[in-house]
């Protein structure tokens, strides 16, 4: 007779066993999640700084054509019924140059389509941002340079996509270019002209006197403003409902003194604290708050700063402790002030 087969009892995890393998995992996923987050953050860094890297060639290509930067925002010239009064902003005028001359093209053929031939130069001005024509194509239409892939808000604003970027006009305090009549109601902030680009104005790089690499053209203001410790963030970006397209009144200085898609540098970057001036024109809630005001700060979701597009197209990281002065200067084109020069 053969012997009977051995039986051998199979042995399977204890609870002690599975506990201490589910603690390792738990330890592992621990220390990975931290890192796979800060990954994600550093891409989404480098994705906004190529953006801003991308509208920066598109500004010079903007300049070898027109031998200057385009205006931060131009006026609608035949606007009667088409929108009011505003005109496009330096998005539109860059769009030629960012490879979306289609969008461009049916714009300013929209604008030539219903205005007697020869009264308007399509390249330079327009009907209003908001003509029945360009509805249809503009509404929602996403321009993905001018998105950051880590704003704190979506997109679209009501049926408009709303930038995440901002040209800036300058600071409040340049001796150079400051235009108090700006403030004329005293709802919307302090806009100045002290920057490489303003509301039908623009310098060419070479006419930016303080150096292309020392003056700041866009800047990043894709996070949320905070006015008290008990407040929640409020989207103060500078397209407001009004989105990417719209950018300055004739009535400036008259009426409405609100300028879309810019800001003046007036506060640190990342600042959250309680505005200088309120504004009963903007709800009883600040200059920053349903203006959007002049003075939006420049801001993002980034580790403790923001990405800016200096004049000679390279991008700088700005601390969120940078000083204000050196901000300041940074913002202006031609006050003469060394940048690192104290006050």
């Amino acid at each position: 007779m053969h012997p009977s087969p051995v039986r051998r009892t199979r042995r399977g995890f204890t609870l002690i066993e599975l506990l201490v393998v589910i603690a390792i995992i738990a330890i592992l996923m621990g220390l990975l999640l931290p890192a796979i987050q800060k990954v994600r953050a550093a891409a989404a860094r480098a994705k906004c700084q190529n953006n801003l890297k991308q509208m920066g060639l598109g500004f010079h290509n903007h300049e070898d054509a027109r031998r200057k930067l385009p205006q931060a925002g131009s006026v609608g010239t035949f606007y009667a019924n088409q929108g009011g009064s505003w005109g496009y902003s330096w998005m539109v005028h860059l769009l030629p140059y960012i490879e979306q001359e289609g969008l461009w093209d049916f714009l300013t053929r929209q604008a030539v389509s219903t205005i007697p031939t020869g009264t308007v130069d399509p390249n330079l001005n327009e009907m209003g941002y908001n003509n029945a024509n360009n509805n249809a194509m503009i509404l929602g239409q996403p321009i993905p340079i001018y998105q950051c892939p880590s704003a704190a808000y979506p997109p679209k604003v009501g049926s408009r996509m709303v930038a995440d970027y901002a040209v800036i006009t300058g600071c409040i305090n340049d001796p150079t270019n400051f235009t108090p009549s700006a403030d004329f109601t005293g709802s919307y902030g302090i806009s100045s002209a002290s920057g490489a680009m303003y509301q039908q104005f623009a310098l060419s790089i070479a006419g930016i006197k303080d150096g292309s690499s020392n003056t700041i053209l866009v800047a990043e203001v894709s996070n949320g403003y905070k006015e008290t410790s008990t407040s929640g963030l409020v989207d103060v970006r500078p397209g407001g409902q009004y989105g990417w397209t719209m950018g300055a009144a004739n009535v400036w200085n008259s009426s409405d003194n609100r300028g879309m898609n810019w800001t003046t540098v007036r506060y640190p970057v990342n600042y959250s604290g309680t505005p200088i001036q309120t504004s009963a024109a903007a709800g009883g809630s600040g200059i920053m708050t349903n203006g959007p005001g002049a003075n939006t700060p420049i801001s993002s979701t980034h580790p403790s700063g923001a990405n800016v597009l200096m004049g000679d197209g390279s991008v700088r990281y700005l601390a969120n402790n940078m000083s204000t002065v050196i901000l300041g200067r940074l913002a202006c084109a031609a006050d003469g002030l060394p940048v690192g020069s104290p006050d």
